[in-house]
């Protein structure tokens, strides 16, 4: 039998799009950014995104979109500190065209962030801090929290059936778990439970959310009970794949679940500034360590002889654009036999 290749997927994350420079259209970089790197490398995700990057991501989907259909999957930090000013602005960015110094730019995808779940910068209150009560412009940026479930049909009787949580729901936005950006999600958990329908036959379920299960430790971590919580739904509502983000480094890993074999893949940051402005450096304040670089996913399903397979190739940023990596390390690929 010739494979098929059924479907398409561009998975993106933790694009941390801040306020325009009006000079660059890069995000803004005032003096309470500069403070926080010299704090500790791990506040980068402050440092938002970069107008080439934005222009190379709008040209990479877009090839991809003509040639092979792909649609978009966005698995959280949609912006740099959250408030309806920032996403405002990555909603125009991904569903039209954003204005910039450089001119429009953007996705121009109406259906873009159809598939999108938050993160935890998103919830964060708009004001460049941390702490606080998340801007009700999240609820109006990600409609309804968890992403209610949305079958895919494909050829041969074949459906992916996508969902997606809010995996930083359940955070105080004054207490340690903000702090630490740990995610935690079990009310999201069961209210998705009471919508999914029971699963059918030749059917993958692709659940969406930022924090990733792979990651262990305090920082950047889940809470106990929600990663428990987390492996006792997906043996229970039999998903297959689980997209995330929020490490900014792509990864990949396949667990043995009772249902059959789990992938997790794991985006990395896509139009983030991966490289700090010549001025810090030759200051020699703050950590000087490289920036991990930008990256995307491209997921793939075929139908085969065997049934269907998921396959996911790494494309990191370089100065010419999104390059094709080969397969993500860990994620080679997911074979799903017939009657799965």
């Amino acid at each position: 039998m010739v494979e098929h290749r059924l479907a398409t997927f561009v998975h993106v994350s933790d694009t941390h799009i801040g306020d325009l420079d009006p000079r660059t259209g890069d995000a803004a970089l005032d003096e309470s950014v500069r403070r926080r790197w010299e704090k500790g490398g791990h506040f980068y995700g402050f440092f938002g995104h970069t107008h080439v990057a934005l222009a190379q991501l709008a040209a990479f989907y877009g090839r991809l979109r003509e040639d092979e259909g792909a649609r978009l999957i966005h698995t959280g930090d949609l912006t740099r500190w959250g408030g309806a000013r920032q996403l405002a602005l990555a909603d125009r960015y991904f569903r039209s065209r954003l204005d910039t110094p450089g001119g429009p730019v953007g996705l121009d995808d109406p259906t873009a962030l159809e598939l999108a779940v938050p993160g935890n910068h998103d919830h964060w209150p708009g004001n460049g801090h941390v702490f606080g009560r998340c801007d009700p412009a999240v609820r109006r940026a990600f409609g309804a929290l968890p992403v209610p479930p949305r079958r895919l049909a494909l050829r041969g009787g074949r459906s992916l059936l996508f969902a997606g949580i809010d995996s930083d729901a359940d955070v105080w936005g004054w207490g340690p778990s903000r702090a630490l950006a740990r995610g935690a999600f079990r009310s999201q958990l069961r209210k998705l439970a009471k919508a999914l329908p029971a699963p059918g036959a030749d059917e993958v379920r692709v659940l969406l959310l930022h924090h990733s299960p792979v990651h262990l430790g305090p920082q950047l971590g889940l809470a106990r009970g929600s990663r428990a919580a987390l492996d006792r739904f997906v043996a229970r509502h039999r998903f297959r794949i689980l997209l995330t983000g929020h490490i900014h480094v792509p990864g990949g890993r396949v667990r043995r679940f009772a249902h059959g074999d789990v992938l997790e893949a794991r985006a990395g940051t896509a139009v983030l500034r991966d490289f700090l402005p010549e001025e810090w450096v030759r200051s020699g304040h703050g950590p000087l360590a490289p920036l991990p670089q930008d990256a995307l996913l491209v997921h793939r399903v075929f139908e085969t002889a065997a049934g269907l397979e998921w396959r996911t190739t790494l494309h990191l940023r370089t100065k010419s654009g999104f390059e094709d990596r080969g397969p993500l390390p860990g994620a080679e690929g997911l074979a799903v036999p017939r009657s799965a």
